[in-house]
């Protein structure tokens, strides 16, 4: 069957913009497999088995210290650690943090967006 040349377009945007949303990492749920001093290892929680979104672990993902804070009944925050199996919330920076070490401006040290070797440890999810 011919495509008409809007047809051919449309399914060229189609694919272009898949792609890219695809590369775009935003956010994702995860489990923590280990938590030291500010430094989570994290496992995405999304089953996808031999498919486009089957992760591995995500090693040394920094945490955000409100991520740190349980609050009881009269909304005082408790400091809290995380624990393996613990469900979080992770984003995925702008830039890479391969050089951010948490107390000034950096450098970034590729052209790296919004990538997977990019996570943070934004918050605890409860469950």
């Amino acid at each position: 069957m011919v495509q008409t040349m809007e047809e051919a377009f449309h399914d060229l945007i189609t694919t272009i913009t898949d792609s890219v949303s695809y590369a775009t990492n935003v956010s994702e749920i995860a489990s923590i497999v280990s938590y030291s001093d500010g430094s989570a290892d994290v496992q995405p929680l999304v089953d996808d088995s031999g498919g486009r979104d089957e992760v591995g672990v995500i090693s040394g993902c920094p945490v955000l210290k409100s991520a740190l804070l349980d609050f009881d009944s009269d909304g005082k925050g408790i400091k809290r650690d995380l624990k393996k199996g613990d469900t979080v919330l992770i984003v995925f920076n702008n830039r890479d943090l391969d050089n951010f070490s948490g107390n000034s401006s950096f450098t970034k040290s590729s052209e790296r967006m919004h990538d997977i070797n990019d996570a943070v440890v934004v918050g605890v999810v409860e469950t």
